[in-house]
């Protein structure tokens, strides 16, 4: 492909995901709580400008996310020294591994999340951080072919893959999206958007979440349940 094409791809993906984010509602009436357990420890401006860019994510489709560490729980692991209900489906929890962590689950090196399990009452997900940091220093070598004027930073990466493994648990799917944010595979044009805060959920994916969000809040009784997948990872 030529590299005119390229910035003509590139520039109306970007397009594409800004008049997504127009369609999204700002509102905030839905909220989550987000506990972090930083196993690789994360610089701490990192990990805070990730939860930031995360929180932009979903507040674009109508939730907010309050985030906090999950340094301490219980003894019976039921409720953090901030007495919140560590089972409550509102609550879910991100879980930052080390590289030696992903090899014992026998991820490969280009898997940078998982949301294990199946069902709607998921509430945990993994995020392999030293495959983040590999996955930024990859596109640079590519920056003359799609990406020549802006790299998606450590943090961006990071916060759009909080985004996008948290958004496995509330859309409950088993599969991605071909664009956007729930992409499987983010190529060089993706990490473009990623730069530019543009790589977002599609209109139909903010609606069901924030029906998720609404039942696990107890706002509604049920929503229309998808098909889930034992295991999915980006």
């Amino acid at each position: 492909m030529r590299r005119s094409q390229q910035w003509q791809l590139a520039f109306g993906l970007i397009l594409t995901s800004f008049a997504n984010a127009a369609a999204h509602p700002n509102q905030t009436a839905a909220s989550l709580t987000v506990k972090v357990k930083d196993y690789a420890n994360v610089d701490a401006r990192t990990l805070v400008e990730a939860e930031r860019i995360a929180t932009k994510v979903y507040e674009n489709v109508g939730v907010k996310i309050k985030w906090s560490n999950l340094d301490q729980v219980s003894s019976s692991g039921s409720a953090d020294p901030k007495g919140e209900d560590l089972t409550a489906l509102s609550v879910l929890q991100v879980h930052i591994l080390t590289e030696e962590m992903a090899n014992m689950l026998g991820m490969p090196g280009d898997v940078m999340g998982l949301a294990p399990g199946k069902g709607p009452g998921r509430r945990l997900v993994y995020l392999f951080y030293p495959f983040v940091k590999k996955l930024a220093q990859r596109q640079v070598g590519g920056e003359t072919r799609a990406n020549p004027l802006k790299f998606a930073a450590v943090a961006q990466i990071l916060g759009e893959m909080m985004a996008h493994e948290l958004g496995h648990v509330l859309l409950n799917l088993p599969s991605h999206s071909p664009t956007g944010i729930m992409k499987g595979d983010w190529d060089l044009v993706d990490l473009w958007n990623v730069s530019y805060g543009s790589l977002l959920f599609t209109k139909e994916q903010a609606e069901a979440i924030r029906r998720e969000v609404a039942r696990r809040n107890g706002t509604i009784s049920a929503i229309q349940e998808t098909t889930p997948g034992d295991m999915v990872a980006k």
